[in-house]
């Protein structure tokens, strides 16, 4: 609240103004000394219209003005379009720090359901995964109670089945999954069937890495029955390619690629109208060909490589791994040159860092002595001062293997989901059992 103090300047100087009038008109009109001036109306008229200004702009200044009403109209939108554009910055902290302003001092306001979902996927990119789970099962509880929630369910949902999965800590997802069914005017085909093979798939497949290895426990009857889930997705629904590529990786756990290349097929065959869609299909078309590469179909799994367009995140990761292809298939030539794509595609790429020495060693084998110094020269010159850093922290830790086995797990998603796709060995990049791929 605010409260306006002072006074007007401007009465006081009207009043001085009246007075000079009055003074002016005693010293031109009064007889004498002794006699009274007569006010003329009009100067009176000023006089008492100067009072009652006076007064109104008293009673102004002492009337308590709340904040909120100093505010624009639009401000709950304002400062959630703000919160986005943090986000979209790469500020998810801050961002926030604003739905959060906007949830406990707006709950009734409109755009309330939007600032709830906001505030708890800020919290999950900032990486409080639980700070984000409370707020996103808030807001699956009022969707069942206000309407205007109900529009951010799925997504909600969606969001609480990727924290269970990282965090594999599944209490709570049967009853969210239920949950969606009830609001849902379709059932079968939809969201919620997808949720339920992907919370099947995730409690089936139990991976987690252990002295630097990746160990996988797998429940078969939840993999079949996560199978027979997906499996009632029809080709027309939004979930179809990713339900598609679920399936695929179901197959390759059970050991039958050609049925899982058959799936990923399907999945790749979509047109994708989605940005999830379109992942889904360029995960399957990555999935298809390493499998046709550890089969030695190296020019089918050439072709399913060049397959994944260049907008693809996964271009580059195509492009290190058709190396290893061109490599096997004996064209050392093609496979440099695929990496030299890749250092000018994404130069910030982590796996920049293999794909260079590869690099190197494919043009000492083509006698290109001189470039690759310079690429050698170049890896040495980036990588030294962070291998001298890495070996001080390694002195100083009493339990190294502990302190970097600590290290991986709060690395998150990346690492782990590096070593569930696949491993490099001296042979190149050999393709495992397909993940659930997190990003899919």
């Amino acid at each position: 609240m605010m409260r306006a103090k002072g006074r007007c300047p401007s009465s006081n100087f009207a009043r001085w103004a009246l007075l000079a009038a009055l003074g002016a008109s005693a010293w031109t009109e009064a007889p004498s000394a002794l006699a009274q001036p007569e006010i003329p109306p009009h100067v009176a008229d000023a006089g008492r219209r100067v009072i009652e200004i006076e007064a109104e702009a008293a009673q102004l200044l002492s009337t308590s003005i709340r904040q909120e009403e100093m505010r624009s109209r639009t401000y709950v939108e304002e400062r959630i379009a703000e919160g986005e554009i943090q986000m979209q910055l790469g500020d998810p902290l801050r961002a926030s720090i604003i739905f959060t302003d906007l949830v406990e001092n707006h709950p009734n306001h409109r755009a309330a359901p939007d600032a709830l979902y906001l505030l708890a996927e800020s919290l999950y990119q900032a990486g409080d995964l639980f700070g984000a789970r409370r707020n996103f099962r808030e807001l699956t509880a009022r969707a069942e109670r206000d309407s205007a929630y109900r529009a951010r369910i799925d997504q909600a949902i969606g969001r609480l089945l990727e924290i269970a999965l990282r965090t594999r800590d599944f209490r709570g997802i049967e009853e969210e999954i239920a949950r969606l069914d009830r609001s849902s005017a379709s059932v079968v085909g939809g969201s919620s069937t997808y949720y339920r093979g992907r919370y099947l798939y995730g409690i089936a497949v139990n991976e987690e890495v252990r002295d630097g290895d990746l160990v996988r426990r797998l429940d078969r009857a939840r993999l079949r029955e996560a199978a027979r889930v997906f499996g009632e997705i029809p080709s027309d629904s939004r979930w179809f390619a990713r339900a598609r590529y679920h399936q695929g990786s179901i197959h390759v756990l059970e050991g039958d690629l050609d049925a899982a290349i058959a799936r990923f097929e399907e999945a790749a065959s979509v047109r994708p109208q989605e940005l999830e869609e379109r992942q889904a299909a360029e995960l399957a078309l990555l999935a298809k060909a390493r499998i046709l590469y550890e089969q030695s179909r190296l020019e089918e799994a050439i072709d399913a490589y060049q397959s994944i367009p260049r907008s693809s995140i996964h271009f580059p990761k195509a492009l290190y791994e058709i190396a290893w292809v061109f490599i096997q298939a004996g064209d050392s030539v093609e496979a440099e040159r695929a990496l030299e794509v890749l250092a000018m595609t994404d130069p910030e790429n982590p796996i920049l860092a293999d794909a260079h020495v590869l690099r190197g060693n494919l043009l000492l084998r083509n006698q290109n002595f001189q470039e690759a110094d310079r690429v050698f020269d170049e890896v040495r010159n980036r990588f030294a001062p962070i291998v001298r850093e890495l070996d001080e922290i390694y002195r100083k830790q009493r339990d190294p293997r502990a302190f970097f086995r600590q290290l991986v797990r709060q690395g998150g998603g990346f690492i782990s989901s590096n070593r569930s796709w696949g491993r490099i060995s001296a042979r190149g990049f050999e393709p495992t059992a397909i993940s659930s791929a997190r990003s899919a």
